[in-house]
């Protein structure tokens, strides 16, 4: 599973390691699911709340998830 290049096709962020905690703060967390965590958080640069969801990549490899799955969920997310 790649998933940088499916957020880079649906352009959108995509981090791989801890760079995203610069640019974004963490609040509270508002749930959990099949794919990962949702919290909400700020943007540190424009101090709008968002939605930060994290996916476990882990458990998309583990669960054989398509990347027509995930692709959908990082749709849904863009929205």
């Amino acid at each position: 599973i790649i998933i940088s290049d499916l957020a880079e096709e649906l352009d959108m962020e995509y981090y791989d390691d801890e760079d995203w905690k610069e640019d974004y703060r963490i609040l509270n967390e508002l749930g959990r699911g099949g794919f990962g965590t949702t919290y909400k958080g700020r943007n540190k640069k424009d101090n709008k709340y968002i939605a930060i969801k994290i996916l476990d990549i882990k458990t998309l490899q583990s669960k054989n998830m398509s990347l027509d799955i995930i692709a959908n969920e990082i749709h849904i997310l863009n929205k």
